[in-house]
């Protein structure tokens, strides 16, 4: 008799488990779990069998629903975040001014997207002089830089600079601009 409710028991639980699989979920990336019972064999004495079937069951499963349209977990294309990108990788130059001009600069630069990799940032890095009149702008490569992580970019002396102006010009990212290589800042021009 107990064998009977146990084996009612674990098929009762295999058909929610199956038809648990055909049930939609609102979410962009959902992961179910359908390892939520457990099933403990009341020891009588017998040996219980558990159907085959019942042990192919996976234990986790993982649903891609990101053709459906819904709120991005990512800024994605988002114009407003490329226009602002300084805002989230932020650029800053350390330097020491003498009377030949900047000398031992560098520039940190900071991701602060908490969940976008960027594979190729584009830094500027214009040297004024007293009077923030321009004398020349220099361009640099980061790459490869995570959520969180920072790089340091080592500058040229300058003669006659007093000053450092640093912007993220161009992006490359797979999370922000689908792995193209997008023009950023205040020269961007949106769609």
């Amino acid at each position: 008799m107990k064998t009977i409710k146990i084996f009612a028991i674990i098929l009762f639980v295999f058909t929610a488990c199956t038809n648990a699989d055909k049930k939609e979920i609102q979410t962009d990336t959902t992961t179910v779990s359908t390892d939520t019972f457990v099933v403990q064999p009341v020891d009588t004495g017998t040996t219980t069998t558990i159907p085959g079937n019942l042990k192919d069951i996976p234990t986790t499963k993982t649903i891609d629903r990101s053709s459906k349209t819904s709120a991005p977990e990512k800024p994605s294309n988002d114009p407003g975040v490329l226009k602002n990108i300084d805002k989230f990788l932020v650029s800053t130059p350390t330097f020491s001014v003498t009377a030949g001009g900047i000398s031992n600069g560098t520039i940190t630069v900071k991701n602060t997207f908490p969940s976008a990799t960027i594979q190729k940032a584009f830094l500027e890095v214009t040297y004024l002089k007293a009077d923030n009149s321009q004398i020349r702008s220099d361009y640099f490569t980061v790459i490869n830089l995570d959520p969180g992580e920072s790089k340091l970019v080592a500058i040229p002396n300058v003669p006659e600079a007093t000053k450092i102006i640093a912007h993220i010009v161009k992006v490359k990212s797979n999370e922000l601009t689908n792995g193209e290589s997008v023009i950023t800042g205040a020269r961007y021009s949106g769609n």
